[in-house]
């Protein structure tokens, strides 16, 4: 199975079958209400498009391209919703998608991955806390495996750390960490089923993936913002090289 871009990824990635709570808790921290004036509609990068994002006439978003610095698209995400207007399944531009299903609550409590072929790949099951928040998530794979993702937050709600474990729970092979501001994240505003909630812009994002052969991400964030506290502009440096890029957002 292709992948989809590291991007892509920290905004497009959900997660697995629920139970949850069966209290009703507010979560820590209330997101400031959608501003259809900030729907983000484009990001340039370095003076060139880099993302575009489409939406229907109720504001939801249908469609994400990427252009990664050519001028055409090389990558896209499908949305589509349910009569309740929640998300249900998400199809990426090489056959694979993802279908998202809902507790009696209305809480995302489901994730199902499936291959090109339509074969089901995983299911993952989320368990939630008492604020309302996913603190585990359950993967179980077709092959049989199973592992275990756990969540942690900061005191505004955001998704502080997000750890991938093996069946044995003995060595993390997925860590993705984030430090925020406290002003307005605009991809919030899409409402989607997700299992990595960021109300705040990340300042800073840690990937290690014990998997992969590459040198892991690490980006420091530095933001420009409009008097409304949403980013205008982004500065976004990988650490410990002399790679950055400046992002500037558009919006509808």
């Amino acid at each position: 199975m292709k992948t989809i871009g590291l991007f892509t990824f920290f905004f497009f990635t959900n997660a697995p079958f629920l139970f949850i709570s069966c209290e009703k808790e507010s979560i820590p921290y209330e997101p400031k209400p959608i501003d259809t004036g900030y729907l983000l509609s484009k990001v340039i990068m370095n003076n060139k498009l880099y993302e575009e994002y489409i939406y229907d006439e109720s504001n939801k978003i249908v469609r994400y391209n990427s252009y990664f610095n050519t001028d055409t698209v090389v990558n896209f995400i499908e949305f589509e919703y349910n009569n309740e207007g929640k998300l249900s399944k998400k199809i990426f531009a090489y056959g694979y998608y993802e279908t998202y299903e809902y507790n009696e609550l209305g809480m995302y409590n489901k994730l199902k991955l499936y291959n090109e072929d339509n074969e089901l790949t995983s299911e993952t099951e989320f368990i939630y806390n008492s604020k309302n928040q996913i603190k585990k998530g359950i993967v179980n794979n077709s092959n049989g495996y199973v592992h275990n993702i756990y969540y942690s937050y900061d005191s505004k709600g955001n998704v502080s750390k997000r750890d991938e474990y093996d069946g044995t729970l003995e060595s993390s092979f997925y860590k993705a960490e984030y430090k925020y501001d406290n002003k307005n994240n605009p991809r919030y505003n899409w409402d989607l089923a997700t299992d990595v909630i960021q109300y705040n812009n990340p300042t800073e994002t840690q990937i290690n993936h014990m998997l992969s052969s590459r040198m892991p991400p690490h980006y420091m964030h530095k933001y420009k913002y409009d008097s409304n506290g949403y980013p205008v502009k982004e500065y976004r440096a990988l650490v410990n090289t002399e790679i950055a890029d400046t992002f500037e957002y558009i919006y509808k």
